[in-house]
This record gives C-alpha cells, sequence and structure tokens, in this order.
C-alpha cells in the first residue's frame, strides 16, 4: 500500500531525516549540507513524498525559482520498490 504527502515549506526534523536517509541511498555523491541549505534557502518548497506502508520509498523536491518559473530539483524512488504515481504517471 502507498500513501502520499505533500509539504509546503520546510519539513519537521523527523521527516528530514527520512528524506537525508532516502537521498543517500538514491545518490553516490550525496552532499548532506548542500542538500540541507538548500532546503532551508529556497522559498515555496514543495516536497512530494511516497510511502511504502511506513517506508518512505521516494520524493520530487521543487521550488520557486523567480516570479515565472518552478524548479523542479530533485528526486528519486529507491531501485527496489515501485511508486510510479510520485512523477504524476498511474500506478
Amino acid at each position: 500500500m502507498y500513501t502520499y504527502q505533500t509539504i509546503e515549506g520546510i519539513p519537521d526534523a523527523s521527516t528530514l531525516d527520512l528524506l537525508l536517509e532516502t537521498y543517500t541511498a538514491l545518490f553516490e555523491d550525496a552532499k548532506l549540507d548542500f542538500f540541507v541549505d538548500r532546503i532551508h534557502s529556497k522559498d515555496d518548497l514543495i516536497i512530494n513524498i511516497c510511502y511504502q506502508h511506513t517506508t518512505l520509498i521516494g520524493f520530487k523536491i521543487g521550488y520557486r525559482y523567480d516570479e515565472n518559473t518552478f524548479y523542479s530539483w530533485i528526486g528519486g524512488v529507491l531501485a527496489t520498490r515501485n511508486c510510479s504515481k510520485i512523477d504524476g504517471t498511474s500506478a
């Protein structure tokens, strides 16, 4: 069973920890300080999260780049999972 959550703004500490765990699992060259700094410094941050049962398995993060542009920054789904709806497609 999949559940989805949208967060507008900076996530709470426990959710940020889960995002960091997933980020480091997805990206070999993960830069934790950069990731956290960007989350805390961008306006109109939106985070879409996918959980399988209670496990965070995917996310997509974007923010307002300028008054006319929303920048889709980073995201992914753990390879051992299937959460196609996170990218807007049907499951």
